[in-house]
């Protein structure tokens, strides 16, 4: 016998997650024509499952995150037939692995930290005998842990970091909506990438704290600005290699030295110039967080 596929043409399948949002993949770029029928004579789970569910007349699908890119491959199936899709969404591998640290069932070994755990590793090692007898407890401050894991594993996955890139210029545009925004691909997944160890969710990004991260300023004190030093500040940052915060941190300090600025002096006057805000991270890291190019166009805005 011969296998049967599903004839496609390139077109990105978009639909709304319950949980995560809109959700857009391209089957017939990344990965070519489905198989419906194995050579065997036997359906393949994608085509069954949707013929299955349809049958039953499901509504709404809840998966893991894992199901989230082969819900776009289901859509297909579903539009190919004239079949009214169910709703979908997909619970985070991030609260999945919470849930198991609270009810039992996994060997926990003390102090040796929390390990975000696929469906399969989870379901390979859960033992029904290791369910607490006792109510669980819940401690919040697990989920967040969980939930950093869940972050740095997505940006790790080419197709899940362009789903993550996406949420969060959502979040952006949504949040600052008049502004001048810098939300290009790579500055969020620069920004993505530092922000691994210091946050839990992405709403967190979106604060007050790191607005600066995404408005280009625009209003500040020109009487605060020292456009000559400025001026000699851009030439040492253009020629400075390789550009990392710790070199970016003797480079402000070299600076202020050859140019007898007091160095409090000079870190007020470029926090003000790369984010117009009073506070935030250190100046170094701040500038390494936004990128050389990036630095050196607010800086240049400001000797306009």
């Amino acid at each position: 016998m011969i296998s049967i596929k599903l004839q496609l043409t390139s077109d990105c399948q978009y639909f709304e997650d319950l949980i995560f949002g809109g959700i857009a993949y391209d089957v017939s770029i990344n990965e070519g024509d489905p198989v419906l029928m194995k050579s065997d004579g036997f359906p393949t789970y994608h085509f069954a499952n949707v013929v299955d569910d349809h049958l039953m007349g499901i509504t709404h699908v809840l998966r893991g995150v894992e199901w989230q890119i082969s819900t776009t491959k289901h859509l297909l199936i579903y539009r190919a037939f004239g079949w009214k899709p169910p709703l979908f969404g997909v619970f985070p591998l991030a609260l999945v692995n919470y849930i198991t640290l609270a009810g039992g069932g996994f060997d926990h070994v003390p102090g040796a930290g929390i390990m975000l755990k696929s469906m399969d590793e989870l379901a390979q090692e859960f033992q029904i005998n290791k369910i607490s007898s006792h109510p669980s407890r819940l401690n919040p401050d697990l989920l967040g842990e969980c939930n950093k894991l869940e972050i740095k594993r997505r940006l790790q996955n080419e197709i899940e970091s362009l789903t993550l890139i996406s949420q969060l210029q959502q979040l952006v545009k949504k949040t600052y909506p008049l502004e001048n925004l810098n939300i290009s691909d790579d500055h969020v997944k620069n920004v993505l990438e530092w922000a691994t160890a210091r946050i839990a969710t992405l709403d967190e990004l979106i604060s007050i704290k790191y607005a600066f991260l995404w408005i280009l300023p625009s209003k500040y004190n020109q009487s605060e600005i020292n456009k000559q030093l400025l001026e000699k500040f851009v030439h040492d940052l253009e020629s400075l290699k390789p550009y990392d915060q710790t070199h970016l941190k003797q480079c402000l300090r070299d600076f202020s030295t050859k140019n007898n600025i007091k160095f409090p002096m000079l870190m007020k006057m470029l926090r003000l110039v790369l984010s117009g805000l009073p506070e935030g991270p250190s100046v170094a890291e701040m500038m390494h967080l936004l990128g050389k190019h990036q630095s050196l166009i607010r800086i240049r805005e400001a000797l306009q």
